[in-house]
């Protein structure tokens, strides 16, 4: 993990360990989750300028993409395919829909050529548009609706979610392992998560015969209130050394 070092600056000042300004990874790590950390300074690390490290920026990359995009989405369709289904889809469910693996397949290439070019912020642009994806596809097909009436139908369209929750585990391995496997575990695979290629999973998921989720589901991501913001920004602003 990068060290929070590695930003030039804290709140508009240099770090400094004399004058106790800005966070080190001892301290970073009894506050937040590694996973937390590791998201927040890939998203944040510089690229052709200085970068600057704010707690509140930190807590919105966290908050809108963690909690609320790729977090909300996975709570969204574990626990409606638990509670309705069962957390069970047959094998016959699991053949993702032809235009959303169009879509997807758009922004893994994006995902590939950010990662191999080392271009940090862009990749993790790539996996927003993924996670953004996902959250739009699971509201337009209203499973909520359909499965009233076809529960067949239902099935399909979150056996569609379920790849995209495999996928995306996946797809953020490299930067939140932690996540990444839990997220995995709950979709109840036991095969090393760090073997495969998000490139390849679509191959991988159409092998499956048949699926069944872990039948709790946990928060994944707890969101940081503004009064933690706060706290923190002040608790390690530093003191200005003596003249």
């Amino acid at each position: 993990m990068k060290s929070v070092q590695s930003l030039s600056n804290y709140e508009k000042g240099k770090f400094s360990t004399s004058q106790k300004r800005g966070i080190f990874t001892d301290e970073a790590l009894k506050l937040f989750p590694a996973d937390y950390w590791r998201y927040g300074l890939t998203a944040m690390a510089p690229e052709s300028t200085d970068s600057d490290f704010s707690f509140q920026e930190f807590a919105d990359l966290i908050n809108k993409d963690l909690a609320d995009k790729l977090g909300n989405f996975i709570n969204r369709v574990l626990t409606f395919t638990i509670s309705k289904l069962d957390g069970t889809l047959t094998s016959d469910c699991l053949h993702t829909n032809k235009d959303l693996r169009s879509k997807i397949q758009v922004i893994l290439s994006a995902y590939d050529h950010n990662m191999n070019e080392l271009k940090f912020r862009a990749f993790i642009g790539s996996l927003r548009d993924a996670w953004a994806l996902g959250n739009e596809y699971f509201t337009a097909c209203e499973p909520w609706k359909v499965i009233k009436h076809d529960q067949r139908a239902a099935a399909q369209l979150l056996g569609d979610c379920l790849y995209l929750t495999g996928l995306f585990a996946v797809m953020a391995f490299p930067v939140i392992p932690d996540s990444s496997r839990k997220i995995w575990m709950n979709l109840g695979f036991t095969r090393d998560i760090q073997t495969l290629d998000p490139s390849l999973f679509t191959e991988f998921w159409s092998e499956l015969h048949g699926i069944q989720l872990a039948p709790k589901n946990e928060i994944l991501f707890q969101k940081i209130s503004p009064e933690e913001v706060e706290k923190l920004t002040h608790a390690y602003r530093g003191q200005p050394s003596a003249s």
